[in-house]
């Protein structure tokens, strides 16, 4: 599963029991285009939260005013609620 946040920030959720948090690098558009004609963007991983569920991360969604605030359940049958305010820690 992914959500991308209000601040341009992507959440993702997997198999791996992992949430991960990436932001765009800025100024990182390369030159050229893909098939479709879009330019390519490169991106970071801002945060991580591993084993954040005892079971797969079923989705994660961005709160829509509180752009550090990120919500997550999973196959264990719990919902998370997590912080992210600085990168590389995210705090539940």
């Amino acid at each position: 599963c992914c959500d991308w946040g209000p601040a341009g920030m992507i959440a993702t959720g997997a198999g791996d029991n992992t949430i991960r948090v990436f932001a765009e690098q800025a100024g990182e558009v390369l030159d050229g285009a893909d098939a479709l004609g879009a330019g390519h963007t490169s991106w970071l991983l801002h945060a991580s939260a591993e084993q954040a569920h005892d079971a797969d991360v079923n989705c994660c969604r961005w709160h829509p005013a509180d752009v550090c605030l990120l919500a997550s359940c999973g196959d264990d049958g719990t919902v998370k609620l997590w912080r992210c305010p600085v990168p590389g820690a995210m705090v539940q």
